[in-house]
């Protein structure tokens, strides 16, 4: 009712007590009764509407910190998808990196395989014409020594022959 129906209610009340003076049927006791039960009841309203308006500002907030989980929820999976999609193209681009380092590696392993039966080829060749050219050298070696024997012996045979004629 508010201030104005209080303030009526006395203002009643007062003509009330002014009428019980000059013999109104409603006494002292009964009027003041009255005022208590509609206070009571204008009190119970009050509280009533007070604990509606605090059940309906609890509602509010429950529904927006019930949104923002909601929210919040929504932003972590979009965040562990975005991860997820990361790791998963950090887990290709890996796998790709290591399929290029596996071919470079192969590649240097055949370069070094040609390189090294190059190398063992041309030590090979080199060893040859060493082998060869000491052939050559020991052939001529044994036919100057040949040579030489066989004018040593000549020379022997000569001076022995010389020695015989004397």
């Amino acid at each position: 009712e508010g201030a104005a129906g209080k303030k009526a209610r006395q203002q009643n009340n007062s003509s009330e007590e002014g009428n019980d003076a000059s013999g109104s049927s409603y006494g002292a006791g009964e009027a003041k009764a009255a005022d208590a039960k509609e206070e009571a009841a204008a009190a119970a309203l009050l509280l009533k509407a007070q604990a509606e308006q605090e059940i309906a500002a609890q509602k509010a907030e429950l529904k927006a910190l019930s949104k923002k989980r909601l929210q919040g929820d929504a932003e972590r999976k979009a965040l562990q998808e975005r991860l997820a999609s990361q790791a998963k193209a950090h887990a290709k681009e890996l796998q790709e990196l290591n399929q290029a380092h596996k071919r470079q590696l192969e590649g240097i392993r055949h370069q070094h395989t040609k390189t090294q039966t190059a190398l063992n080829d041309r030590r090979e060749a080199e060893q040859k014409k060493v082998v060869c050219e000491l052939e050559q050298k020991l052939i001529e070696l044994t036919e100057e020594n040949n040579a030489l024997a066989e004018e040593k012996a000549a020379q022997a045979a000569k001076l022995t022959a010389e020695i015989e004629a004397r």
